[in-house]
């Protein structure tokens, strides 16, 4: 798929559910920040590029949500339901942030999807996955709204950037899908934290779309895995419980790490944005 980007994976065990999460983007100001739960809203980390308009994130349930864009499909609203700007986790800021403000499950997500009018479903599919092990693809396609769950027989799920729904299994478009499930496939020891950021290395992206940031979720621990601009010799990790605890925050992020890639360097002041 030229010119698209986001990699996003979940593997379960008896133990744990596993996610990862590639944010492919050209702009290298990422930001990571921390809103406490209170009697309106659930606790959650996010990232993104202002502080407000998250790109995933994972609140204090343990679900988890991120987004891929996709080829403009042919949404279109339904006039029997309220837009989504009407629904009451609206805070204008994105639809990842109030999913995780409002939302402990998938299946709670899933019913604020299908009850209202979501225009950016033109050109962007969401992934969620939950504590209990619960995984769905959200996406437009032939009409209406598409939810792809993980097989019974699967312990993973891939989510890039196409419509899942278009095509069959093997004929699928996106060459870092099918590496993903390759390695998926090829695995007898089980999901893991290493497992995930196998693959998120691999399918890190250069040049014009940089991974800037690659998470690893660990839904029912709720911990968290940051690498930084697709350098994976460094990780600083995170419990959510403890992060919470210390109030709102907010952080550039190059400024977690020890040390900042040279190749980050590179492109942030070749960079126009």
């Amino acid at each position: 798929m030229k010119g698209k980007s986001c990699t996003i994976v979940s593997a379960v065990d008896r133990d744990e559910v596993y996610v990862g999460s590639n944010l492919d983007a050209p702009n290298p100001d990422v930001k990571m920040w921390f809103i406490p739960s209170d009697s309106k809203q659930y606790g959650r980390v996010c990232f993104g590029f202002d502080y407000k308009i998250a790109e995933n994130g994972m609140n204090d349930h343990g679900l988890f949500i991120d987004c891929n864009t996709v080829p403009e499909t042919e949404w279109r609203p339904d006039p029997d339901k309220p837009d989504w700007e009407d629904w009451e986790g609206w805070y204008e800021s994105g639809v990842p942030d109030g999913i995780l403000s409002k939302c402990r499950t998938v299946d709670e997500a899933l019913s604020v999807f299908e009850s209202y009018n979501l225009h950016t479903l033109r050109t962007i599919k969401f992934f969620v996955a939950d504590a209990e092990c619960q995984s769905a693809v959200l996406e437009w396609s032939k009409g209406g709204l598409n939810v792809i769950s993980r097989p019974d027989d699967a312990y993973y799920q891939i989510s890039t950037n196409f419509i899942t729904s278009d095509y069959k299994q093997d004929e699928i478009p996106c060459y870092r899908y099918r590496i993903a499930e390759n390695i998926f496939m090829s695995q007898t020891a089980g999901p893991s934290v290493p497992l995930i950021r196998k693959i998120l290395s691999i399918t890190a992206m250069e040049i014009n779309s940089p991974t800037q940031v690659s998470v690893i979720y660990e839904l029912i621990r709720q911990r968290f895995y940051v690498h930084f601009y697709h350098n994976f010799e460094e990780v600083v990790e995170f419990s959510l419980k403890e992060e919470l605890e210390k109030g709102l925050a907010q952080y550039e992020l190059f400024r977690v790490f020890k040390h900042t890639p040279f190749a980050y360097d590179v492109y942030k002041k070749g960079s126009t944005l």
